[in-house]
């Protein structure tokens, strides 16, 4: 799932992954996202921080809650934000997500990122190694 309220960001970022052979369900915002979520499961969300009505934030924390609730398998949740800093990676931990892009994401780095989802944990030492724009989070359960 894409949640991003930029429909040319969502569209993009829709068009890679439909050539990396992703079904792409697509949000305009934290709302629209709890409530696709609920009717069904993702691999992975990519989700934009800065939305009107529910952020990014928020909406993962929903997410998680729902997860919790449905017993259903934990999906990798990726920030997607303008920003980059130290900062922002402890918030995005602390909401329950799993990594983050700075904007604009590469295809190339979409395509590791989502390599390694598929295949498990992803490393962070490969990661960084490929780019400094993706950043892993390593939660602790």
């Amino acid at each position: 799932m894409i949640v991003d309220d930029n429909p040319g960001d969502a569209h993009l970022l829709q068009f890679w992954l439909e050539r990396f052979g992703c079904i792409v369900k697509c949000a305009k915002d934290g709302n629209e996202a709890i409530d696709l979520f609920k009717q069904r499961l993702f691999d992975f969300i990519l989700m934009d921080l800065d939305m009107p009505s529910l952020d990014g934030h928020e909406a993962t924390k929903a997410i998680r809650v729902s997860e919790a609730e449905l017993d259903s398998p934990r999906s990798a949740i990726i920030a997607i934000s303008g920003l980059d800093d130290k900062q922002l990676s402890s918030q995005c931990q602390l909401n329950g997500m799993d990594g983050y892009f700075s904007k604009p994401v590469c295809p190339r780095e979409l395509a590791f990122a989502l390599a390694e989802i598929r295949d498990g944990s992803p490393t962070p030492n490969a990661l960084r190694s490929v780019s400094r724009a993706y950043h892993v989070i390593r939660n602790k359960k």
